[in-house]
C-alpha cells in the first residue's frame, strides 16, 4: 500500500511510466524487435561485406570477424530501443518509483565517471592477477591504439546504454510495479543473465554465407542459446551483476550510475583483449581472459554488493 501511494503521489512522470512500461508491452516489443532484426540483419550483413570489399578498413574487418551472431544481436537491441523511443524517451530518465523523499538525491553526470572508474578498477584487479600468474606480452603503444580506444569507448557506451535502458530502465521498473522490489530485482537479473548466452560460436554463420533466412535461424538460437551454451559460473556472475546494477538504480534513483559501471567494465575488458596477449588455460580461480568464468570475479562482485548494502543501511534506503 505504501509503494502504491508513493507511485500515485510522485507526479505525472510515474503515471506516464505506468502507461508505457507494462510488462506485456515490453514483451510485445521484445518479440517485435526479434522479428525486425531477423529481417534486417541479413541485409546489413551483405552491406558490410560489400563495404569491406570496396573500402576495407580495421572497423569493417573487426565487425566481419565477429560473425553474423554479433550483427543480429546488435540490430535486435537497436530495434528494441527504437521501438521504445516511439513511446517516449523520458521513461528511461524519469525518477524511479518507491523512494522516500529523504532518499539520496538524483545524481549528476559526475556519478557516471565515479562508477565508470569503479568498473575499470574491478577489471584491473582481475587482469593484474592474470598477467602476474600467466605468461603474457603487451602490444607496443602506437598511434593506432588511439583509434581502438575511441572505438571501444563508443562501443562500450552504446552497449551499456542499450542494456541498462532495457533491463533496468524498462524491465526492472515494470516488474517493480507488478511484483515489488525484491521480485523485480531477481527476475530482471535472471533475464539479464539468460540473455547473455547468445548463439553458440559453433553455430554462428560466417558473414559471407548469410542468406535471406539466416536472421530467423539466429532468432531461434538467440531465444534458446542458453540451452546450448550454458555455463554455471558465468551465469551466476551475470546474475550477481544484474542484482548490483539493479541496486544502483534503486539506491540512486537513476540509470546514470548503472550505465557508468557497466560502461567501465565493458570498456576495460575490450581494451584488455586488444592490448594484452595472455597465454592462459582455464584456471580454477582466475578463469580466462573472458573474466566471466573466473571465481575471482564472483568474489569481487560479492564484495561490491556487500558494500552497497552497507551504504544503503547507513542511509536507511531499502535496496533489497
Amino acid at each position: 500500500m505504501k509503494d502504491k501511494q508513493t507511485i500515485q503521489g510522485s507526479g505525472q512522470s510515474i503515471s506516464f511510466l505506468e502507461k508505457i512500461l507494462h510488462w506485456k508491452s515490453i514483451l510485445y516489443l521484445y518479440f517485435a524487435s526479434l522479428f525486425l532484426a531477423a529481417f534486417a540483419a541479413p541485409a546489413v550483413a551483405h552491406l558490410l561485406v560489400f563495404w569491406h570489399i570496396k573500402a576495407p578498413s580495421r572497423i569493417t574487418s573487426y565487425v566481419l570477424s565477429k560473425g553474423f551472431r554479433m550483427v543480429y544481436d546488435r540490430i535486435h537491441l537497436f530495434c528494441f530501443t527504437g521501438l521504445l523511443l516511439i513511446f517516449g524517451l523520458k521513461a528511461w530518465l524519469a525518477q524511479q518509483p518507491g523512494m522516500s523523499q529523504d532518499a539520496i538525491k538524483k545524481p549528476k553526470n559526475s556519478y557516471f565517471w565515479k562508477f565508470f572508474t569503479l568498473g575499470i578498477f574491478l577489471d584491473l584487479v582481475i587482469m593484474l592477477a592474470q598477467v602476474t600468474y600467466f605468461p603474457c606480452t603487451f602490444i607496443p603503444w602506437s598511434a593506432k591504439l588511439w583509434r581502438w580506444i575511441l572505438w571501444y569507448t563508443m562501443s562500450a557506451c552504446f552497449i551499456a546504454i542499450l542494456e541498462e535502458g532495457l533491463f533496468r530502465g524498462c524491465l526492472l521498473l515494470s516488474l517493480y510495479r507488478s511484483i515489488g522490489r525484491q521480485g523485480a530485482i531477481w527476475i530482471s537479473s535472471l533475464i539479464f543473465a539468460y540473455s547473455h548466452f547468445y548463439v553458440p560460436r559453433a553455430m554462428d554463420i560466417p558473414m559471407s554465407e548469410v542468406i535471406w533466412n539466416s536472421g530467423f535461424r539466429m532468432m531461434y538460437y538467440h531465444l534458446g542459446g542458453i540451452f546450448w551454451n550454458f555455463e554455471a559460473i558465468p551465469f551466476v556472475i551475470l546474475l550477481l551483476m544484474g542484482i548490483i546494477l539493479s541496486q544502483l538504480v534503486f539506491f540512486y534513483r537513476s540509470l546514470i550510475p548503472a550505465i557508468g559501471f557497466h560502461t567501465g567494465i565493458v570498456w576495460a575488458l575490450m581494451l584488455y583483449r586488444k592490448c594484452v596477449d595472455v597465454e592462459m588455460t582455464l584456471h580454477p580461480f582466475l578463469g580466462t581472459w573472458r573474466l566471466l568464468d573466473a571465481p575471482m570475479t564472483l568474489c569481487i562482485l560479492l564484495f561490491v554488493s556487500c558494500v552497497l548494502y552497507y551504504q544503503a543501511r547507513k542511509k536507511r534506503v531499502e535496496v533489497f
